[in-house]
């Protein structure tokens, strides 16, 4: 069975809108962005045998506090409903939600919460670490975050883009769940890649 060790956010993110930290003349200071989930993707990569395998979240939310004057003062937050997990494979995807990964009865949401927002190497680059939230478990995880841009939209309000991505290993979270091969070695691999691109928004006031 095509099982997984999918994550956040950001995750987590979603995981993670965390990333709209670029000093944008534009924009004013301590601004409130709301992530527009329906032109977002959280996707994330796992090994399986020897090929990544790839799914997504489909239901989550985030707010995002953006400071343009110190963007290293913005903060942001993900929840994502763990149970929107899709690997287009049903069974897997039932496997998926059982006490064998992520258990979503008992642990519905994946979290988010940043802690840390630093400049990257290269403008409009940043690292923003935060606190993720898997089963319980919470620990620290720092994102490679690129800004596209901000613009007006078509209907008054504002809009940003940008793309984050990192890597965390699923055994520290709790998701342990794997297949010994004949062989030697395991079914599935242990770290999980994080790819999201997120949109955020902002109505006119």
């Amino acid at each position: 069975m095509l099982t997984h060790d999918f994550v956040r956010a950001g995750f987590v993110g979603l995981v993670l809108a965390g990333s709209i930290f670029t000093a944008q003349p534009t924009l004013a200071a301590a601004e409130a962005w709301t992530v527009d989930a329906s032109h977002s993707t959280s996707l994330f990569k796992v090994r399986h045998f020897f090929t990544p395998v790839t799914g997504r979240f489909t239901d989550f939310a985030g707010t995002l506090n953006y400071d343009a004057d110190a963007p290293e003062n913005s903060t942001v937050e993900i929840v994502v409903q763990a149970t929107s997990i899709d690997t287009d494979n049903e069974d897997r995807d039932k496997h998926l939600r059982t006490d064998d990964f992520f258990n979503v009865e008992a642990y519905p949401t994946l979290t988010f919460k940043s802690t840390k927002v630093a400049k990257g190497d290269k403008a409009g680059q940043f690292k923003v670490t935060g606190d993720l939230t898997i089963r319980d478990v919470t620990k620290p995880v720092t994102l490679d975050v690129e800004v596209l841009g901000f613009g007006p939209d078509a209907w008054g309000g504002s809009r940003g883009g940008f793309i984050a991505s990192g890597v965390i290993n699923r055994l520290e979270y709790g998701v342990k769940w794997n297949k010994a091969l004949d062989t030697g070695g395991a079914m599935l691999g242990d770290e999980v890649t994080i790819d999201f691109g997120v949109e955020v928004m902002k109505k006119k006031s």
